[in-house]
């Protein structure tokens, strides 16, 4: 038999959508578009039946610098 346990995930690697909003600088509205239209992924922890969806931080980072190479900025201030 293989007990092997799983690591216990970071929370602070995890965001709502109101914190994601302030990371990439936009409304919570725009977030639930980009996740809606596949630019962000929302993750549903298990058990969480409400609709409770988290996003990644590091995706939301690493859009936030993609969204600022874009608009041609040389650095992004993540809040």
């Amino acid at each position: 038999m293989n007990n092997q346990t799983l690591p216990v995930p970071n929370p602070n690697d995890w965001s709502t959508y109101s914190g994601a909003a302030a990371l990439l600088g936009v409304s919570t509205r725009t977030v639930k578009r980009m996740v809606a239209d596949g630019r962000l992924r929302a993750y549903a922890p298990i058990g969480a039946h409400n609709g409770g969806h988290l996003l990644w931080v590091p995706e939301v980072v690493e859009l936030a610098y993609a969204i600022a190479r874009a608009r041609g900025a040389g650095r992004l201030a993540v809040r």
